[in-house]
């Protein structure tokens, strides 16, 4: 089954930049671009997000990786990364 590191990284003008690290199984990778088709909202914080369609494929890169990889980012880094949207509502 193929793995990615799905790496998001968006900023919102000069207010605030938001990245995160996940990996991720190519059936959650279709999901994801499923779900950033429908233009969702994301919030995080007090009062920071991305307003409806402000999210999309575009913010996202999708490396496919194997799996000596997969244990290298995982010894490597503490797993999702940073903030990484949940879409799923």
């Amino acid at each position: 089954m193929q793995r990615y590191l799905v790496v998001f990284d968006r900023d919102w003008a000069d207010e605030f930049d938001v990245s995160g690290i996940k990996i991720m199984s190519q059936e959650e990778v279709d999901e994801l671009k499923t779900q950033l088709e429908n233009s969702p909202s994301w919030y995080f914080g007090t009062n920071e997000g991305f307003e409806d369609g402000e999210l999309s494929v575009d913010d996202f890169t999708f490396t496919p990786i194997t799996p000596e990889d997969e244990i290298s980012f995982v010894k490597l880094l503490s797993l999702p990364f940073g903030n990484f949207p949940d879409l799923r509502q």
